[in-house]
């Protein structure tokens, strides 16, 4: 049992009331709207792509966002969260600076 910023308790009842019985859900979410975007951007920007640096730029939100309901919801767990959620700053930190710096 875990609780969030919320107070809640996040047990396996209200689990599985939501369709979430195993990690593999959050682990198919995780690697569809984080990890899948992030290693697009990457191509596209090392193949110096023209959208290269928007989709980091999204890439970066994604991930800053998954950080951020993550820990509403379960609670700050690991020093990994607030490590990525630097990684994702950086992320779209430099993407924006790159855009701004485009003609």
């Amino acid at each position: 049992m875990t609780a969030g910023m919320g107070g809640q308790a996040i047990t396996v009842t209200r689990l599985c009331t939501l369709g979430l019985t195993g990690g593999a859900a959050g682990g198919v979410v995780l690697a569809l709207g984080v990890s899948v975007p992030m290693a697009v951007a990457g191509a596209m920007v090392w193949a110096d792509h023209p959208w290269g640096p928007m989709v980091a730029l999204l890439a970066g939100l994604a991930l800053i966002c998954w950080i951020i309901v993550q820990v509403t919801v379960i609670g700050f767990s690991t020093w990994l969260q607030p490590v990525f959620f630097l990684v994702g700053a950086t992320v779209t930190s430099f993407a924006m600076l790159v855009i701004r710096a485009a003609p």
